[in-house]
């Protein structure tokens, strides 16, 4: 069995990982929604 502060740990990183994704899609979609350019949004993408 896992002890709980491996367990834990792995939440927060999952958590942190879901955290940047969301912050990376919000900042994809504001381009958009500002007209940004095509070559900033494939970009933003990699």
């Amino acid at each position: 069995m896992q002890n709980i502060a491996e367990v834990r740990s792995q939440k927060s990183e999952v958590r942190s990982q879901k955290s940047e994704v969301r912050s990376k899609t919000i900042a994809l979609l504001d381009a958009v929604a500002h007209g940004g350019n095509p070559q900033d949004r494939a970009a933003s993408l990699t």
